[in-house]
């Protein structure tokens, strides 16, 4: 029997304020071809997906025109710019390393990944847990 992996995408479709939200194509759709099989007879693993709230989880739109535009730009000081200014040794992290860096936690059977970047990460991680992949 295939290990049941859980995806837990927000219910929600407008922000506070009422922007529309939703749940984000680039960080679902990584992991979860990670475990997809072409052979529908042998799955590498069942994969279930629900929203705390129940019924249809809303996608963020403008993360599927970014999924398909991986070119999107954005903006933050630069490293280059806080070298330029001295303050890179000031700062106890650079916004242009983080924001791009990877981050995946792992808490008991819970795995999560902090942005896009780190949707390859929790694919791995939860292969890992399910021993479909060694360490």
């Amino acid at each position: 029997m295939a290990p049941r992996i859980l995806f837990i995408l927000t219910s929600r479709a407008k922000m506070d304020n009422g922007a529309p939200t939703g749940w984000y194509l680039p960080e679902f759709a990584r992991p979860y071809y990670h475990f997809i099989s072409p052979d529908e007879a042998k799955p590498r693993a069942e994969i279930a997906v629900a929203s705390p709230a129940g019924g249809l989880a809303p996608i963020d739109e403008v993360s599927v025109k970014n999924f398909k535009d991986p070119a999107r730009r954005a903006t933050s000081f630069s490293n280059v710019e806080e070298d330029a200014i001295n303050l890179s040794k000031a700062m106890p992290a650079l916004l242009e390393d983080e924001i791009k860096r990877e981050q995946v936690v792992i808490d008991r059977r819970v795995i999560t990944g902090q942005n896009p970047n780190s949707a390859q990460g929790v694919g791995v991680a939860i292969a890992q847990a399910l021993s479909l992949e060694s360490a």
